[in-house]
């Protein structure tokens, strides 16, 4: 059987967890990413984070939810990603389809900082702001992330070379590439070696679609691509920690 790691998901909204874990392990999902979207979710996520070793914790403030978003919950995160080296952060970023982008790129950057500081991955939600994204990042300098993960990635091959000229970057796939001929042709150009696949907001077992659709488009084996993207989900995740 062909193993598997979901790269991005948010299991703390299952009321039937258990059963969704049982089905997904059957299927060879054997590793979970969890994401939170704002403060109001970081306790669960990463109780299921202690609770199952195969999830991994991500805390952060999705930009849908900045205006809900104080002080005190940066203050927050930073002890949270002090007091344990499991967690991530995530889902973090920017969203041009929804309001108050200063307030957006305000929060983000000091997710992005404290993740430098603390060594951890960032799980970047980014949708028609890489422009602004490629801003950022290019002024933090030394206090980019050292390892970043683009979520469900909608930028073009430009934006995939450019980030991957610059920095240590993985780029994640979920079932909306079979709606978008333009996702496919960003794979076709991509590096397999920085390719993840995630559910999102969908049940786990989806990313078995998502690997055969990479696979198509490469014009490799189901086997070849799912091992491949293992071999990367478990070099992220080994990265993504602290030591």
């Amino acid at each position: 059987m062909q193993r598997y790691i979901d790269a991005h998901c948010h299991l703390q909204k299952f009321s039937n967890l258990t059963d969704v874990i049982q089905r997904a392990k059957g299927l060879g999902i054997c590793g979970f990413v969890c994401n939170s979207t704002s403060s109001a979710d970081w306790n669960k996520v990463i109780e299921l984070g202690k609770s199952y070793s195969n999830i991994y914790p991500c805390i952060g403030i999705h930009p849908w939810c900045v205006d809900k978003t104080s002080y005190g919950d940066i203050l927050r995160m930073h002890e949270l990603l002090k007091s344990d080296s499991r967690i991530m952060v995530g889902e973090i970023g920017l969203d041009k389809l929804h309001p108050d982008m200063k307030t957006q790129e305000d929060i983000f950057i000091k997710q992005l900082i404290l993740a430098a500081e603390f060594n951890r991955s960032v799980h970047i939600h980014c949708v028609g702001a890489w422009d602004r994204l490629l801003h950022i990042l290019k002024g933090l300098r030394e206090k980019v992330p050292h390892l970043m993960v683009l979520h469900g990635f909608a930028g073009s091959v430009e934006i995939s070379r450019s980030l991957l000229r610059e920095y240590n970057v993985f780029f994640s796939f979920s079932p909306v590439i079979n709606n978008w001929k333009s996702r496919l042709n960003v794979i076709k150009e991509m590096p397999l070696d920085r390719v993840l696949v995630e559910s999102d907001d969908a049940n786990p077992d989806v990313i078995l679609e998502v690997v055969k659709k990479i696979s198509e488009v490469l014009g490799l084996s189901v086997a070849q691509v799912a091992d491949a993207i293992y071999d990367n989900s478990q070099r992220f995740l080994k990265d993504g920690q602290a030591a």
